[in-house]
């Protein structure tokens, strides 16, 4: 196992000046485990992402991904 210090920059680096919301991908985007696929990929490709967390009753239960195989298999179909 990992010791949590090997995986982090040592203190006073840049990452100890920087908080989320300033690096993530706006506005956030989830897709809902009972939302059909094709409007889930539409959603996550309307936003110019590649992928979307999925939550269920406020808990990330996956992410979905426009590189899956299923997706591709869509688009090469739709193609």
């Amino acid at each position: 196992m990992r010791r949590p210090e090997a995986c982090c920059p040592p203190h006073d680096s840049v990452l100890d000046r920087v908080n989320i919301p300033a690096i993530m991908s706006k506005p956030a985007i989830s897709v809902s485990p009972d939302r059909d696929i094709r409007d889930g990929a539409r959603r996550v490709s309307r936003f110019n992402r590649s992928r979307a967390p999925v939550v269920s009753d406020g808990e990330v239960a996956g992410f979905v991904s426009l590189t899956a195989p299923v997706i591709e298999d869509m688009a090469a179909k739709r193609g």
